[in-house]
C-alpha cells in the first residue's frame, strides 16, 4: 500500500470520527496545545502506524508460508528415512539369505524357514521404529 492510500485512509477515519485515542493523546503531549500541529502529528504518527501494521501483517504471512513449506518437507524427509530403513531391511534379509544358500550349497533351506526368518525381521524391524 502507498502512502498516499495510507493518508487517505487516516483522513477517512478522521471524517467518521475513529480517532485513536492513544495516538491523539501522544500528539497532543508534543504540540504543546497547538491544534494545527497536533492534527498534523496526530495524521503522521497513524500514518507511521498503519505502515508497522501492514509491515507486520507481511511478516507474520511470509513467516507461515515459511512454516508451512517447513512442514511439508519435513514430512517428505520422514517418508524418505522411513522407505531407505525399509530398503535397507530387505537387502539385509537378501544379503542373509545369499550367504545361507552359499554357505549351505549342500543343504538349501527350507523355505518355511526363509519365511520365518523373514517374518521375525519384519516384526522386529517395526518394533524399533
Amino acid at each position: 500500500m502507498s502512502d498516499e492510500n495510507f493518508y487517505k485512509q487516516v483522513m477517512d477515519e478522521i471524517k467518521n470520527k475513529e480517532i485513536d485515542d492513544a495516538l491523539r493523546a501522544k500528539a497532543i503531549a508534543l504540540s504543546e496545545g497547538d491544534k494545527k500541529k497536533m492534527r498534523n502529528l496526530y495524521i503522521a504518527l497513524r500514518v507511521e502506524k498503519l505502515k508497522e501494521e501492514a509491515k507486520r501483517e507481511v511478516l507474520n504471512k511470509v513467516a507461515d508460508e515459511v512454516i508451512e513449506k517447513g512442514a511439508a518437507t519435513l514430512g517428505y524427509g520422514l517418508a524418505i528415512v522411513w522407505i531407505g530403513g525399509v530398503v535397507v531391511c530387505y537387502g539385509f534379509a537378501a544379503y542373509l539369505i545369499i550367504g545361507w544358500g552359499i554357505r549351505l550349497i549342500d543343504r538349501f533351506p527350507d523355505p518355511k524357514e526363509v519365511f520365518n526368518f523373514l517374518f521375525a525381521a519384519g516384526i522386529a524391524y517395526l518394533s524399533i521404529m
